[in-house]
């Protein structure tokens, strides 16, 4: 497994280790948060792509973004309300998998379309 070894039954026990609001931020307690709010299946087998003001995670041809902060919640639903005007025009974006921001412990989780991988490398 990409996240080392962590296994889809173990994702209700991360979702109760997530620990505090003022826990620090980490893979676990984002991976924990994601299984919170819903996504035992990414929680327990997407890769971690990222770790800073959002832990992001690949998997299952989503993307998932973990706010680190609840005070991220009116981005995230920003972030949201453009793409769906973006796609509503047919403009080329990142497509949301699903219309309304999810949340756990207040913070924002939002889930995306993963874009396919280039047909060739871009160039140095």
């Amino acid at each position: 497994m990409a996240n080392g070894g962590y296994g889809v039954a173990d994702a209700a026990a991360a979702a109760e280790r997530a620990g505090s609001a003022d826990s620090p931020f980490t893979e676990q307690r984002a991976r924990g948060l994601l299984a919170a709010a819903g996504l035992p299946g990414l929680a327990a087998d997407a890769e971690l792509v990222a770790l800073g003001e959002n832990a992001v995670f690949s998997g299952q041809g989503l993307v998932a973004k973990v706010g680190r902060d609840p005070e991220l919640l009116p981005r995230a639903t920003r972030e949201l309300r453009v793409a769906h005007w973006l796609a509503e025009r047919g403009i080329p974006a990142v497509r949301a998998a699903e219309p309304e921001v999810r949340t756990a412990e207040g913070r924002p989780v939002t889930v995306w379309h993963r874009l396919p991988q280039p047909l060739t490398p871009a160039p140095p």
